[in-house]
């Protein structure tokens, strides 16, 4: 809906007004009208500010707010101003949070600022509490859009400032948990926030129960800093009360429904569930809760919605819905509901090939799916996207290369392993789409071609549920894994330090002086891992070619294949003891299987012709044992 030009008149003229007036009671006048144009449920609200955009009216306002000895009449108003504009619309609170407003909010929110003077009178006492207020409302609203205002309040002493008024019960509670939660849901400051001030104050606010709304962000924010963690005693000890409050906020959400007093984001709800079944205990007591039959009926309620009115907010819900469920199902019990469930199969092999879904929200039915199926399958078998016809998914693996398996927020360093290795002549699989960008089937060809994958180690990585299913494929696939420590402040924990046990960690953490060193160790340790490997000295003519890699990186095929097929029956007994097989040589022997017969046995992998030879004919008890041996032959 536009604006009638008697409308646009009407902003415009407040807009001059503020930008020259001289006095308090013209600021004021101004600032309030324009605030008045803004409410929440105006169908005018959204032109109306973006004519504000356009005439400088956050700017202008600023100005105000932040000018020396500004009168509280001025200041008050000004913040309410930009707190309403900021709300719900990302490009207001982008500009505000450009616009220095929210370094004079952080200022004003500061302890110091805390208490008024001693000698104010009971009006000045209710306006600087007023102003205290408003600034928490502004900072609060423009945090949760999607901006860099988190960098300028984790710069300043405002988190100990927050908690303090949190445990002191001064001011909005709710509104000062509700800043901490905003600035959980940014991975980049988690870490700031995983300080025991911070941790302790968010537990006493879900213990205390005080304000249910309060309650429910504190839970969010704890899932989210928390989830992953293994043995953290907040976390252990509030388990089931955070478990209570989230799936009990995110079902009236889903209704369409306040809980409690309060309304929350069903994505950043999803978002917590998923984070809080990132260990086993807690996988399992959101299953027993009811979390999976929740979280399926809830994507689709969205996808029903989703496809009468394609709206792009609908496609979020699913692609978060969807990560909480493919998080939860690396527990057995959960995915066994999942597999029991009437309608949850049918709903995720839709949802993973409706291209008219964002490809995040694809991608993570596609995770949940494979973990469905189980991902001990090779991927020829095991189709986690059914578009083979898609230019993506031609992406082909080459017949071995070093894999590069990580986390998006870390790609600047793993693109400088992946250039070192390729002027050493290496050929190098990376995917550089911060991994929704390349299928499941793509990630499993990969693997499965790796004669060694190389794993940037970071908590980054242990969370995210794609990384999980990559790096446990790997393990499943009996592909040697090398840990590429990526932050030094993390230790592997969890699945992640389970998987990766007690192998040599190289050191990648520290800046671009100490990378050739670890180079050098990391293409050692790629030597004694696979015999397959030729490690050239770097060549300029290689790196110049790898500056700007494809989607997913890979270089020329390997010639391991016509390696092998040219081994002796003798040779491929070697091969076997080498591999640590030798139970298994005796019927290779006795059959006289030369490297040509292990070559045509290859081929016949995934038919019920290798499955006979190996188990009825060979009498080898694992197929596993036959299908990895060529990749983990150690050369002598």
């Amino acid at each position: 809906m536009g604006l009638s030009e008697e409308q646009k008149d009407e902003v415009t003229q407040l807009a001059q007004t503020l930008t020259r007036a001289d006095d308090v009671a013209e600021c004021y006048e101004a600032i309030n009208g324009l605030y008045w144009l803004c409410l929440p449920n105006n169908p005018l609200r959204l032109p109306r500010e973006e004519l504000m955009l356009q005439l400088g009216v956050i700017e202008a306002t600023t100005a105000l707010l932040i000018e020396p000895g500004q009168s509280l009449f001025v200041v008050v108003p000004a913040l309410m101003l930009l707190g309403r504009v900021s709300l719900h619309n990302h490009d207001c609170a982008n500009r505000v949070a450009q616009s220095g407003a929210i370094e004079e909010a952080c200022r004003l929110m500061d302890r110091s600022m805390r208490d008024p003077l001693p000698t104010a009178s009971e009006q000045d006492v209710d306006n600087h509490n007023a102003r205290r207020r408003e600034a928490a409302r502004l900072v609060m609203h423009v945090l949760s859009e999607e901006n860099e205002a988190y960098k300028v309040v984790l710069q300043t002493d405002l988190l100990s400032s927050i908690t303090q008024d949190i445990r002191d019960r001064h001011g909005a509670v709710a509104v000062q948990v509700a800043i901490l939660s905003h600035l959980a849901s940014r991975s980049q400051a988690r870490t700031a926030l995983r300080v025991p001030d911070v941790i302790d104050t968010l537990a006493g606010v879900v213990q205390q129960d005080v304000e249910k709304y309060g309650v429910v962000s504190a839970a969010c924010s704890l899932a989210l800093l928390l989830g992953h963690e293994d043995s953290h005693s907040a976390l252990t000890l509030l388990s089931d009360t955070l478990v209570h409050n989230l799936l009990k906020a995110f079902q009236a959400t889903v209704r369409g429904e306040s809980f409690e007093g309060g309304w929350y984001n069903a994505p950043k709800l999803a978002e917590a569930l998923g984070a809080l079944a990132g260990t086993q205990p807690n996988a399992e007591a959101l299953g027993n809760a009811g979390a999976v039959e929740m979280l399926v009926s809830a994507m689709s309620s969205a996808y029903t919605k989703f496809k009468s009115s394609n709206c792009i907010e609908r496609s979020e819900d699913i692609g978060s819905i969807a990560n909480a469920l493919w998080s939860l199902s690396f527990a057995d019990a959960n995915k066994a509901r999942l597999q029991k469930h009437p309608d949850a199969a049918t709903l995720l092999n839709a949802v993973s090939v409706d291209d008219t879904l964002e490809r995040c929200a694809r991608r993570n039915a596609s995770g949940v799916l494979w973990e469905l199926r189980g991902a001990t399958t090779p991927a020829q078998q095991h189709p986690a996207h059914p578009h083979p016809n898609n230019d993506e998914d031609k992406r082909q693996a080459t017949d071995t290369h070093i894999m590069l398996s990580y986390s998006w927020t870390q790609q600047d360093v793993m693109l400088r392993v992946y250039q070192a290795l390729t002027e050493h002549g290496l050929t190098v699989w990376m995917d550089v789409d911060q991994m929704s960008g390349s299928t499941l089937e793509a990630m499993a060809q990969a693997v499965e071609a790796a004669s060694v994958v190389c794993i940037g180690v970071s908590r980054q990585y242990k969370e995210s549920v794609a990384c999980r299913t990559e790096a446990e494929y790997a393990y499943v696939m009996r592909r040697p894994c090398i840990p590429l420590i990526l932050d030094s402040s993390y230790t592997p924990d969890g699945w992640l330090g389970a998987l990766l046990g007690s192998q040599l960690w190289i050191d990648f953490s520290n800046d671009s002086q100490t990378l050739d060193k670890s180079i050098e160790i990391l293409l050692t340790h790629i030597g004694k891992v696979t015999s397959s490997t030729k490690i050239s000295p770097p060549t300029q003519s290689v790196c110049s070619q790898q500056h700007q890699p494809h989607s997913v990186v890979a270089v020329t095929k390997s010639s391991v294949l016509e390696h092998f097929s040219t081994w002796t029956v003798d040779e491929v007994g070697d091969w076997l003891d080498r591999a640590a097989l030798s139970n298994c040589k005796e019927p290779f022997v006795r059959n006289r299987v030369c490297g040509r017969a292990l070559s045509a046995l290859r081929k016949t992998m995934g038919t019920p012709q290798f499955r006979q030879i190996v188990l009825d004919d060979f009498k080898v008890p694992s197929v596993a044992d036959i299908v990895e041996g060529h990749l983990q032959w150690h050369s002598s």
